[in-house]
């Protein structure tokens, strides 16, 4: 099983090597983050410029309500810091990304049935990562709303998240 400190050196290091500002420690809500990122970058197949946030968290425990108060409060710290201004040229998306050294199956399933949150211009990405089966869990459901965008997250939060024993 990959150990939690390693798994987060290795994603720090994927972001940064993506254009990413990576920041240890980082208040969201009344919880300090593991890894704080964020990049903003235009992207003309979003019509503008994408403030992208990933933010990462170990937790010992986590349940389905707990991870959707988590990811919403990584949202609102995110959008906190695009100005506020989203549409007209302007996008934000939030990776909320709790680690479990070893996940719940019923959780698994549920953060992949679960609809994600909607949102204005912007995009809340709860993931959930499980260091002992090496995976990566997010929402899998047919997306009609901002189904293009989201394949692309989907495709994101595995390169940049997947956790891998080679780091």
């Amino acid at each position: 099983m990959l150990d939690p400190q390693s798994y987060l050196t290795a994603v720090a290091q994927r972001l940064a090597q993506d254009g990413f500002e990576v920041t240890p420690n980082v208040m969201v809500g009344e919880r300090p983050a593991d890894l704080w990122a964020a990049r903003r970058k235009f992207q003309a197949t979003k019509f503008g410029t994408v403030s992208t946030f990933v933010v990462v968290s170990r937790h010992q425990s986590i349940d389905a309500t707990q991870l959707a108060a988590y990811s919403s409060a990584c949202f609102q710290a995110a959008m906190e810091r695009t100005g506020g201004v989203r549409g007209l040229g302007s996008a934000g998306v939030c990776y909320a990304v709790s680690v479990c050294e070893q996940g719940s199956p019923n959780l698994a399933s549920t953060v992949e049935t679960t609809p994600l949150v909607k949102h204005w211009a912007s995009f809340e990405f709860p993931a959930l990562v499980d260091l002992a089966a090496t995976s990566i869990t997010y929402n899998r459901q047919r997306a009609i709303w901002g189904a293009a965008y989201i394949r692309g997250f989907r495709s994101a939060a595995g390169k940049w998240l997947q956790p891998a024993l080679s780091g």
